[in-house]
């Protein structure tokens, strides 16, 4: 793999920086300021540890700790919890550094919330040195990981590190953390935003093993979300936000790097390349969708941004389908039928777009936009958009537009999705 150009939009003095050598290439990792204060390190080798354990010491020192601060890995499943095994006995055996063993996380449940609370108490007598309390927490593994820890960081008040292999959401940057109650939708809750993100590059323009047999690449959901979700949720934020500074900035962050990407994976689109699976491209979905989401949601203090009625109908299919169901691609799939409907019904959205438009783009970078794509059932799609309009009854948003003032029943939104070929 080549050194591609680097995005650094910032001419601050990086917080550190080292110089890699291996295969030929001598690669310097700036860890640099963002602008959602946030500095996301893009690393192009295999491994995802290699920044991070460079940095350890220097991201210990910018957060004003010693080096032998007691440290807790999380991780999430088989091959984040690979990396952070990896990263733990490197860092134990050369540097001899205090880290607890690495705790599993499975799901985004209260269940690992409650888990992960406990095991930070116990830490105290049951980890060496005795009496110290941890002082970091680092979570290698994709959104459902990072999301019980921010959540956690954000009540006991410890910072907290992201390393992670999959661009899979919005969320990575931001303060917030979507977390499931059993027999309850999963819900967007105040958390802690990472002090520092490190994105394996590598892993991330790779393909997923089970994803591969029939799905998307897991890449696609994160295109997905970022992008195609905020094609619709702008509109739905900018129709039924409090019109404030505060969400106007919101909006704007949102608004503006959604479009700009959609014509950057047009523009660079070739016979043989879709246009976003390189390093530059995911530069791009980094700096222009996570930091830029993270920053709408910290302004705006809410979620509202970057997830409105598409977001309600994933909810509905995530806990009909038990989770199997990438959020990503869900979110994208709901958005562009959103958009579908609104075209037929009241006429173009305010935007340059059309939804075949978007749907071509959306195909170009694996994104299925038919239900049936990912064995989703035309009546489950249906009843899930019905269904929507009753989560948070205190929250406005196009869906409860819809059924209260046009009346939508499910035959007019299958002759709808039956005509913009969604549904088949």
């Amino acid at each position: 793999m080549t050194e591609a150009k680097r995005n650094n939009h910032s001419t601050e003095k990086p917080l550190f920086s080292t110089v890699i050598k291996g295969s030929g290439m001598e690669i310097e990792i700036s860890a640099r300021k963002s602008d959602s204060k946030i500095p996301i390190i893009y690393d192009v080798r295999p491994q995802s540890t290699t920044d991070f354990t460079r940095g350890y010491d220097q991201i210990l020192a910018n957060l004003k700790l010693p080096k032998e601060s007691k440290v807790l890995f999380a991780s999430g499943k088989e091959n984040s919890r690979d990396v952070a095994l990896k990263s733990r006995s490197w860092l134990i055996d050369l540097y001899f550094r205090n880290i607890t063993d690495v705790f599993p996380i499975y799901d985004s449940s209260t269940k690992y919330v409650r888990k992960l609370e406990q095991r930070i108490n116990e830490s105290k007598y049951r980890d060496e040195p005795k009496g110290e309390e941890v002082k970091l927490m680092v979570c290698f593994g994709g959104q459902t990981a990072q999301d019980v820890v921010k959540l956690v960081a954000y009540r006991k008040d410890i910072p907290y590190v992201g390393v992670f292999g999959v661009i899979s959401s919005d969320g990575y940057a931001s303060d917030r953390a979507v977390i499931k109650k059993r027999n309850k939708y999963p819900i967007s809750q105040k958390a802690t935003a990472p002090k520092f993100l490190f994105v394996d590059t590598e892993t991330a323009l790779g393909y997923d093993r089970e994803m591969d047999k029939c799905y998307p690449k897991i890449l696609s959901a994160g295109i997905g979300d970022i992008v195609f979700a905020k094609t619709w949720t702008y509109f739905d934020f900018e129709q039924h936000m409090q019109n404030t500074a505060e969400n106007r900035e919101a909006l704007k962050l949102v608004k503006e790097p959604t479009f700009e990407l959609i014509s950057f994976i047009r523009e660079r689109k070739k016979d043989d390349f879709d246009g976003l699976r390189d390093l530059d491209g995911i530069e791009r979905l980094g700096n222009f969708g996570v930091e830029n989401a993270a920053e709408a949601m910290r302004i705006a203090k809410s979620s509202k941004p970057c997830s409105q009625s598409d977001h309600h109908w994933w909810r509905i299919i995530d806990r009909k389908t038990n989770g199997k169901i990438l959020h990503g691609i869900s979110t994208a799939q709901n958005a562009l039928s959103l958009r579908a409907i609104h075209e037929e019904l009241e006429g173009p959205l305010p935007d340059k777009y059309s939804f075949d438009e978007l749907r071509e783009v959306a195909e170009q970078v694996g994104i299925p936009t038919q239900p049936y794509k990912i064995r989703i059932s035309n009546n489950l799609y249906v009843h899930s958009l019905m269904k929507a309009a009753e989560i948070n009854e205190s929250e406005s948003n196009y869906i409860k537009d819809l059924k209260k003032e046009r009346h939508l029943r499910k035959d007019i939104l299958i002759d709808i999705l039956t005509k913009k070929k969604i549904l088949t």
